[in-house]
């Protein structure tokens, strides 16, 4: 699946079959960090399968409606074709369409101060044959895959971001070609983490995935090996680092939402929950000491986890569980939590037991809002293409801001 294939549901897996060449992604990483240890960590907690209907609280059948629907901060109109990625600070990684037929997409951030959109990269540069391919940035570091659609090669690029420019020099972090995906990845303060996993269509199969994490003015470290792919994304909420390793691999196919410190030097575990067999997490994050989960298809066993929705909650529960299709991955405050469905968003409050739906803008294209706010945010941000009020074709992107 290409980027723009992905653009018409950012919150799905952007995969494409891509490998590592002799020397791949690993020996990038090597060499960037000169020595660079290896902090796997192999601690796995049993796994949790949740019987009791006790342990499980459905938002939609106890929480009541607040009534009242929350009002956007800030709106502003964006040229059609953005894309918001996720991102942490003050600045929006955003992938722009390009106006010359030359070059396919560009790379820019967006302003959460001002809401324009400034471009920082009008064309790949590997050069005409490559397009972007995903893009995250903090307020100090912006971090982008290229990829060749001819022969799936990819390269993961990080450079410094100041005050919303570029600055510095860029540095190469990884690249790779047919046997493994381009990175799932994402950027916190000065360091871009990223998930090495060889491609389940390729020659490479049986080999290891490896989350790595490479810091500004630094190296490239390991952060954990997996004996088999990642089943999530990385993200970052706080200092707290969420992946998705197997576990219990010589027991059955078991997957361990995992939150690392990334303020400790070692990354100490914080905390694992381990699913039943042979589900998997669709995205997950640690947010106020508790893992925030969705699962988008529905199991035949495994208790309360086997059900196809978003969970919140740790260890045996219980758990609150909005019964709708996931589409990506939790932003909360405090005990407000903000959950995308198909075609909304359920701003959900725990201590007062209520939900709130956030609809997409007027004429939304497709399945309403996406956003790029992921974990502990202070206000989220959504995005939608909507149609033109005279011609019902695409006309420009709304971007909102709401305060949590």
């Amino acid at each position: 699946m290409g980027l723009f294939d992905a653009l018409r549901n950012p919150s799905r897996r952007k995969f494409v079959t891509g490998t590592v060449a002799a020397g791949g992604a690993l020996a990038a990483a090597s060499a960037l960090s000169g020595c660079g240890g290896d902090t796997t960590t192999t601690s796995e907690n049993d796994p949790q399968v949740i019987e009791d209907s006790s342990s499980s609280i459905d938002i939609l059948a106890e929480f009541s409606d607040a009534g009242t629907v929350p009002k956007p901060t800030a709106t502003w109109t964006l040229p059609l074709g953005t894309v918001l990625l996720a991102s942490e600070g003050t600045w929006v990684a955003a992938l722009q369409l390009s106006e010359t037929a030359a070059v396919a997409n560009m790379l820019g951030v967006l302003s959460l101060s001002s809401g324009t959109v400034a471009t920082l990269l009008s064309a790949p540069t590997e050069g005409s044959t490559f397009s972007f391919y995903d893009a995250h940035c903090s307020d100090s570091v912006f971090a982008w895959v290229e990829i060749c659609y001819n022969d799936r090669s990819w390269k993961l690029f990080a450079q410094p971001l100041s005050s919303g420019s570029l600055s510095g020099d860029r540095a190469q972090l990884a690249e790779g070609d047919a046997d493994f995906d381009p990175p799932r990845f994402t950027v916190h303060g000065g360091s871009v983490i990223w998930l090495e996993m060889p491609s389940s269509s390729g020659s490479r199969t049986a080999e290891d995935s490896h989350c790595r994490i490479w810091s500004t003015g630094g190296g490239t470290e390991t952060l954990w090996t997996s004996q088999g792919r990642f089943a999530t994304a990385p993200t970052v909420s706080g200092d707290i680092l969420t992946i998705t390793p197997r576990v219990h691999v010589e027991e059955g196919r078991y997957y361990g939402i995992t939150a690392l410190d990334l303020a400790d030097s070692d990354y100490a575990q914080v905390d694992q929950l381990v699913l039943p067999q042979s589900i998997q997490p669709f995205e997950a994050v640690y947010l106020n000491n508790q893992f925030a989960f969705s699962v988008e298809a529905a199991y035949q066993s495994g208790g309360l986890f086997g059900n196809m929705g978003t969970f919140i909650g740790r260890d045996s529960g219980p758990y609150y569980y909005l019964s709708r299709e996931p589409q990506q991955c939790v932003a909360g405050s405090g005990n407000r939590y903000l959950i995308k469905s198909q075609s909304s968003h359920f701003l959900v409050d725990t201590d007062e037991q209520t939900y709130a739906v956030i609809y997409a803008p007027d004429r939304a294209i497709d399945r309403g809002d996406f956003s790029p706010s992921v974990g502990t945010v202070s206000s989220f941000v959504t995005f939608s293409t909507v149609r033109s009020l005279d011609t019902g074709l695409p006309e420009s992107v709304t971007a909102r801001v709401f305060s949590l």
